[in-house]
Order: C-alpha cells, then sequence, then structure tokens
C-alpha cells in the first residue's frame, strides 16, 4: 500500500492564470523546473532527518517529476528508491542477482532475503510490532511544506516575470 501526502494550494488562481496564458512548452517547463527544485528541499530535509545507521538509507532517497498531459499541473514524489535493496554479504551496488534463479522467460531472479529501501524507510517511519514508529519523513514534510509552497510560488513568479519582460 502506497500512501501519499497532498498539498492544494489555493488563493493562487492569479498566477495559474499567468502561466495558462504563457505557451504550454513555457509553462510546463517552469513548472517542472520549480517542482523539481522544492522536491530536492525537501528530500535534503527529510535525508537530514533520516534516523543514520550505515549511511545506505541518506543515499537512497530521490525526487521524481511529473507534468499531467497537457495540462499545466504536476506532481513531485519524494522519499525512498524503489528497486533498491540493503546489501548485505556478498551484494554490490545493492543489487544481487542469484544466477541459478531463472524465470520460464529465461531472466535472472534476485535472490531472497533483500530487504528494500522503500520497507526500510516505512518501518521507521510508522514502526514494526517490535519497533517504535519515527516518523521523519513526515515530520520533515510538517516543518517544510510552508517554505516548498514559498519556493514554488517564487519561482513561478520570478519566471512569469522574465516571460512578460
Amino acid at each position: 500500500m502506497t500512501d501519499f501526502v497532498t498539498v492544494k494550494i489555493t488563493g493562487l488562481a492569479e498566477l495559474q492564470k499567468t502561466l495558462e496564458e504563457m505557451p504550454k512548452d513555457v509553462a510546463r517547463k517552469v513548472l517542472r523546473e520549480d517542482l523539481r527544485a522544492a522536491g530536492e528541499y525537501l528530500k535534503q530535509q527529510m535525508v537530514g532527518q533520516a534516523p543514520y545507521r550505515s549511511g545506505f538509507l541518506d543515499e537512497h532517497f530521490d525526487t521524481r517529476v511529473r507534468i499531467n498531459g497537457d495540462e499545466i499541473s504536476g506532481s513531485a514524489f519524494v522519499g525512498p528508491e524503489g528497486k533498491m535493496y540493503y546489501p548485505h554479504e556478498g551484494v554490490e551496488g545493492g543489487r544481487q542477482v542469484d544466477e541459478n534463479l531463472r524465470s520460464a522467460t529465461g531472466k535472472h531472479g534476485v535472490k531472497g532475503g533483500l530487504v528494500p529501501v522503500v520497507s526500510v524507510a516505512r518501518f521507521l517511519e510508522f514502526g514494526t510490532s517490535k519497533m517504535g514508529k519515527n516518523p521523519f519523513m513526515t515530520s520533515a514534510f510538517e516543518s517544510s511544506k510552508d517554505a516548498i509552497v514559498l519556493k514554488i510560488t517564487e519561482g513561478i513568479r520570478s519566471a512569469i516575470s522574465k516571460w512578460t519582460k
């Protein structure tokens, strides 16, 4: 199950209207750059608050930005990388391929027992039956959401002022 945090910014009708008046490719580029900058800021906040054990979790947070279809709207997804595994003995680069495991298509299988970074982050964030929760991602978001909105709006305003000149 994937949990998402959605932030809806209201009261920015003028910015949205001006973005819609810009050439679509320019507006989409502006939005992508500002969402990426805000996402990177949030990523740094999460990394700063993540419990430090080996440093592997800190190094494997990612920011992805998606601009929606033909609309001038988008999303930034910030969190642990999905296809990265905690290394253990005999594993290089966070992935271990077992030559003896092959699917019906002949592709190599990933050896069992590997723990994805996403799972470790979830265990830390929400806790387990044997470990208390440590909501570092939620805390990072809550403490920086105003700065994130400001980064996005100021970036859009700056791009609009450059475009109107």
